[in-house]
């Protein structure tokens, strides 16, 4: 398992490889104390920097190793009430929406077991049906079904035919109960607007005080963790790790090592070209021949736009052919006006 502290433009600064059982509260309580340290020895306010991460912060040794520290993170959904900013997106949580299809379908299913189980049972009295389709409702609620329950009555004929023309003589009644399932469409909706929010967690201080920040940015502070996920995405590609066997852990850590390195130098580009065209105003060819203003480093290197590189002036450069697995290069591309140096 891979741990890693990364900066803006999800470069990392800090990184490690971790046993597979690592627990990740665990594992945010060692990062705080080596950050804290850090902090300390270079004579650095904790304030100076913003600690951001998800729900597995959330803990009481991690809250009070936070404290002085400004952090943002996301409130577990186990917790029912709590003071915090509510943030809301489009894109539902994929889990949450998964977990609510999950209970409607089991709420359907056990509705269909109780259903059937009712009906088997006949009752002779319409009074003991009525009281005994009452504790079914009584013990069985759903969170987002209504049950409905209706009594009937079922002639029981006696034996022999009728004379002709005459009715079938009814000896008795049976009386069945008859359940309904009906969507609560209101609880429904609610529970597919909360798939969709989630509660952030922060003591930063609010707008208008020094370091402060409203909620939109807190909200964006705490969404730029993704490039931290893309970087995992990174590190565990299946085209470098896959077929890769180290019977040693030493050898482990050497290879997560050489990764984490070849990560921090991919985002490194990445960050210097993006900072330099916001900064200039100015955009590249990208994909399909199409501008950009926000560039990958796979899209530099492996386009067949001009090679930007960081420079103090215009240079002439040659590419060597690459292989034929990756997209053929044009050579002689001639460099843009320079990068600053980083």
């Amino acid at each position: 398992m891979f741990e890693a502290l990364c900066v803006k433009g999800s470069v990392p600064l800090h990184g490690a490889v971790l046993s597979g059982n690592t627990s990740d509260k665990k594992a945010n309580t060692a990062e705080l104390t080596r950050v804290a340290r850090y902090l300390k020895k270079h004579g650095l306010d904790p304030a100076a920097c913003i600690y951001v991460a998800d729900s597995a912060l959330v803990s009481a040794d991690n809250l009070e190793a936070l404290r002085g520290q400004p952090f943002i993170t996301r409130l577990p959904a186990i917790y029912k009430v709590a003071q915090a900013a509510v943030a809301y997106s489009n894109a539902h949580d994929k889990r949450r929406t998964r977990k609510l299809e999950k209970q409607l379908t089991a709420e359907k299913e056990a509705f269909a077991k109780l259903a059937k189980a009712a009906l088997r049972e006949p009752f002779a009295c319409a009074a003991d049906a009525q009281r005994h389709a009452a504790a079914l409702l009584r013990e069985n609620r759903y969170a987002c079904h209504t049950i409905q329950a209706e009594v009937r009555a079922e002639p029981v004929y006696a034996r022999g035919r009728p004379k002709q023309g005459g009715p079938r003589k009814v000896r008795a009644y049976r009386h069945r109960i008859h359940l309904r399932l009906r969507e609560n469409s209101e609880a429904i909706a609610r529970a597919r607007e909360r798939a969709g929010c989630f509660v952030l967690l922060s003591n930063v201080p609010a707008a208008g005080q020094a370091g402060g920040l409203d909620g939109a940015a807190v909200q964006r502070a705490y969404k730029a963790q993704n490039g931290v996920e893309m970087n995992f995405r990174f590190l565990k590609d299946p085209v470098i790790v896959n077929e890769t066997f180290l019977k040693k852990a030493e050898r482990i850590e050497a290879l997560g090592f050489i990764l984490l390195l070849s990560l921090m130098v991919w985002n490194l580009i990445q960050k210097v070209l993006r900072d330099y065209l916001a900064k200039h105003r100015k955009s590249i060819l990208g994909w399909d021949k199409k501008q950009t203003r926000r560039p990958t480093t796979l899209m530099v290197l492996f386009s067949d736009g001009p090679l930007l590189l960081p420079a103090r002036e215009r240079l002439q450069v040659e590419r060597r052919p690459e292989p034929s697995t990756l997209p053929r290069l044009a050579a002689h591309q001639r460099i843009e006006p320079p990068f600053p140096s980083c």
